[in-house]
């Protein structure tokens, strides 16, 4: 939320207790965070799909991205600014409040005032305890605010805004969800940067008849790039667009990784040269014959002769040339001034759309490492509970289509506290961690192993026949016990405690056998108390 900060002073001794109170708070916000981030559930990267390829305006993108950011954050809300430097005025343009901090829409303040310009100037990302980082705060104390967040939403190196989130309670926010915030940012500003190229588009193309056929082609492909997922197609789009406004034309696509031909090749490379030379603009030139700059055209073979004009429009990721638009024309009526715009506003259109196309991949890449995250056991590397849950619901369809039975095995390690408490904690990772590969090893393809928690196990099985169940306890049993080697030391195991359950008819459950195997385990544990845990030889 945008605050009014007014001087505080806190003395030596006040400060330095108040930083005591953070270091336990920060604890407790760790361990908060990090139960965000694993009861959120699967992260689908169909989440994101809609806003990334289907928005057409700022809000429409924005408001799912605010609402999948409260939700992967769990802060109590989270907003879009933009910021007026001229009237050095900061407005709250889109938010989504879910928690006890809240935040309205159109709330405008003096820059000079807010909680983001501080944070921008001081190159704070997230903030556990503002009362401490900004006493003067009267608005902060009164709200009641613990936590901020604040990524700028930045075009070039211009800052249009801010994208910031807000907690009532100290909140710490995990590394992840801050960059994902900042590919948000990102993204909200090759929107705003795509709409604000849109209305310069249009206010061109009123100014004069002559050129309002060229800038509403513009127009067009500025839609074909906003659509686009890729580049290629754009490309070749937008070149079929241009080709209608100007029949005689020569249109080429450049592409660095489909160059075959010698010409092609030819002409990327001079693409690529004229990106950083001294008659073009981020990419963008336009050469007309008799004129000064036309010397970076004459002594290319791929210029006829009888061209008088040509341009280039490139797509550009990070200053990159990663393709674009070679122009040919033959006594164009268009003036120079308005073609380099036009170069320009193309460049602009397939620079944010290669822009996008990465940072789509990113994000992708980063949802899939959410999504595995979310599924996995840290420790182990096997399927965590979560994923059990999800592959529970897998197994009584299973059953429901083959027949069969559900089957599951419960699995306790027996001893390992003893193991804790003799070796430390850190053999008893290893143990874990090595227990974990051996039951991966011991189960098939077809079945599911998963650490359920502490020292416990569990396995979902699909049987043909109840009979299966006791080979399949046997077979576990005889694998999961023996030598294990930690560190150096050899460590006897007579095995853990195994429960079973086989479901006695469809309208058991998964659930119900995982409580009934829990419950056979502890019967089987009984019956083997005093045979001993993990032993060093």
């Amino acid at each position: 939320m945008l605050l009014s900060l007014h001087a505080h002073h806190i003395d030596g001794m006040n400060r330095q207790q108040a930083r005591r109170g953070i270091y336990a708070q920060k604890w407790i916000g760790n361990a908060r965070a990090t139960h965000c981030l694993t009861t959120i559930g699967p992260v689908d990267g169909r989440t994101l799909g809609p806003p990334m390829t289907g928005a057409d305006n700022l809000e429409a993108l924005c408001r799912p991205l605010l609402d999948l950011l409260q939700r992967i954050s769990g802060l109590d809300s989270v907003y879009l600014t933009e910021i007026d430097w001229a009237q050095q005025r900061q407005r709250i343009r889109f938010a989504h409040n879910h928690g006890k901090s809240r935040v309205t829409e159109g709330f405008n303040l003096p820059w000079r005032d807010t909680l983001c310009r501080r944070a921008l100037t001081e190159g704070i990302r997230l903030e556990t305890d503002v009362p401490w980082r900004w006493p003067d705060s009267a608005a902060a104390r009164e709200l009641g605010i613990k936590t901020y967040v604040s990524t700028p939403v930045r075009l070039g190196d211009d800052v249009l805004g801010t994208l910031c989130g807000i907690s009532a309670e100290s909140h710490e926010v995990p590394a992840q969800v801050l960059d994902l915030m900042a590919m948000f940012a990102q993204l909200l500003a090759d929107q705003i940067g795509r709409e604000r190229a849109a209305a310069l588009e249009w206010s061109r193309a009123r100014a004069a008849e002559r050129t309002a056929t060229l800038f509403a082609a513009l127009s067009d492909i500025g839609h074909i790039c906003s659509r686009a997922r890729t580049l290629k197609p754009a490309l070749h789009q937008s070149a079929a667009r241009l080709r209608v406004l100007d029949p005689g034309a020569e249109i080429d696509v450049m592409l660095p990784t489909d160059v075959a031909e010698p010409t092609a090749q030819a002409i990327c490379d001079w693409a690529r040269r004229c990106c950083h030379g001294d008659h073009t603009t981020d990419g963008a030139g336009w050469w007309r014959r008799g004129t000064r700059n036309w010397a970076a055209c004459e002594a290319e073979t791929f210029i006829d002769r009888d061209c008088d004009s040509v341009g280039l429009a490139s797509a550009l990721y990070e200053g990159d040339f990663q393709g674009g638009l070679l122009i040919r024309m033959r006594d164009t009526v268009f003036d120079d001034h308005t073609m380099r715009q036009a170069m320009q506003s193309l460049t602009l259109h397939l620079s944010l759309l290669a822009t996008r196309e990465h940072l789509d991949t990113h994000l992708r890449h980063a949802y899939e490492e959410l999504e595995r995250q979310s599924l996995c056991d840290p420790l182990t590397g096997l399927p965590n509970r979560r994923c059990l849950e999800r592959d529970s619901d897998r197994l009584d369809a299973v059953v429901r289509r083959r027949g069969g039975h559900a089957c599951v095995v419960f699995i306790d390690l027996d001893g390992f506290k003893a193991l804790n408490d003799r070796h430390g904690h850190d053999m008893g990772d290893r143990f874990l961690i090595d227990f974990g590969r051996r039951l991966a090893e011991a189960t098939r393809t077809d079945e599911t192993c998963a650490r359920y928690g502490g020292d416990e196990f569990v396995v979902l099985a699909h049987l043909d026949a109840a009979d299966d169940a006791e080979p399949m306890r046997q077979r576990l049993a005889t694998r999961l016990a023996g030598q294990f080697r930690l560190n150096g030391i050899d460590i006897d195991y007579p095995g853990p405690s195994i429960g079973i359950a086989v479901q006695r008819d469809r309208h058991e459950s998964v659930g119900d056998l995982v409580a009934r195997a829990d419950r056979s385990m502890y019967r089987e544990k009984k019956s083997r108390r005093g045979s001993g845990g993990p032993t060093a030889s």
